[in-house]
């Protein structure tokens, strides 16, 4: 997690960029960029909240830290989106997550014991 302390960053956010800058709060993207970012005096590293992820409500979250967790999530929208269909969005993908999900008691297969 980093936040920009010099100049600005584009985040990339459905169809459109953000312009993040000292202004706004930590963000969180690929770690390579975060340290690019980092090395070249643009953004500095900073602590995760100590909140649980479970403990923070989407109903409770503004819409740029929605944003950020669709784009974590890989969930395409429009830039325009209103909170509440972005909420819908990220509920909806994450019923489909626990559907794919394989049960506990899925047995594990060895690759070497496979038949040819």
């Amino acid at each position: 997690m980093i936040r920009i302390i010099k100049g600005a960053y584009g985040l990339p956010q459905g169809r459109v960029v953000k312009a993040i800058t000292k202004k706004d709060g930590p963000i969180t993207i690929a770690p390579e960029r975060e340290a690019e970012l980092v090395a070249s005096g643009i953004a500095e590293y900073v602590d995760a909240p100590d909140t649980k992820e479970e403990d923070v409500a989407v109903e409770n979250m503004t819409v740029q830290q929605l944003k950020t967790v669709a784009d974590q999530l890989g969930i395409k929208y429009p830039g325009n989106i209103k909170k509440d269909d972005l909420i819908q969005l990220i509920e909806d993908a994450g019923e489909d997550e626990a559907e794919t999900e394989p049960e506990e008691d899925t047995p594990s297969i060895d690759p070497t014991q496979a038949v040819r």
